[in-house]
């Protein structure tokens, strides 16, 4: 079975107002927690990393030594909004620069959305599940350990020999499968503490306390 990162980039160095510099995007998407538990639940081992939560609980912490250390099979990044684009990009550099060898996936609304933009400008990253990754990140995970052509694995775009080919949108979760998948398994989140004590109110957290 696979080692899988899962890791929401927020905006470290943002501004605002009377907190002066601080840092946003500090929630993650809710479905990431899900995800990571319905890899582990397919057997795979599962991280979860929040680069804001590291970046105050851990000062020093460093992305790309902890994939080279790690060096997972599959890294997953969730692009869910778009202020997020250049921390993610940053963070998707340092992992290919620690595990040469992992596919690179993106997933969320603005990944969807801007799937070509980003396959076509951003060359450390291998992959875009577009809509629903709850089946397609599996899909994804057994093709690479089978070998299989990724032209099989639903909702992903990728790099072809002269385009960007776009598989079909063929896995779209019902409401019950929505329903029955776990948010909260933030047992999976590396200081998952820290990110439910501070981070689960302020939109902004100021780098500095006035």
């Amino acid at each position: 079975m696979s080692r899988a990162v899962l890791i929401h980039a927020a905006k470290i160095n943002d501004k605002f107002g009377p907190l002066g510099a601080s840092m946003s995007m500090n929630y993650m998407a809710v479905g990431l927690p899900a995800l990571g538990a319905a890899l582990e639940s397919a057997g795979h081992q599962v991280e979860l990393l929040h680069l804001g939560v590291q970046h105050k609980a851990e000062p020093g912490w460093d992305l790309e030594a902890h994939v080279r250390q790690a060096q997972p099979a599959v890294v997953g990044f969730s692009l869910h909004w778009h202020p997020q684009s250049w921390d993610t990009i940053q963070a998707v550099r340092a992992v290919r620069r620690g595990a040469p060898g992992a596919f690179i996936v993106l997933g969320g609304f603005t990944a969807s959305a801007m799937y070509e933009d980003i396959l076509r400008t951003v060359p450390e990253v291998d992959g875009v599940i577009r809509g629903d990754g709850e089946k397609a990140l599996l899909a994804l995970i057994a093709a690479l350990e089978s070998g299989a052509d990724l032209n099989t694995v639903p909702n992903l775009s990728h790099r072809g020999d002269e385009h960007i080919v776009a598989n079909p949108i063929s896995e779209v979760s019902t409401a019950s499968e929505i329903s029955a998948l776990d948010y909260e398994r933030f047992d999976l989140l590396r200081n998952h503490d820290r990110y439910i004590q501070d981070f689960c109110g302020p939109f902004f957290i100021p780098h500095k306390r006035p």
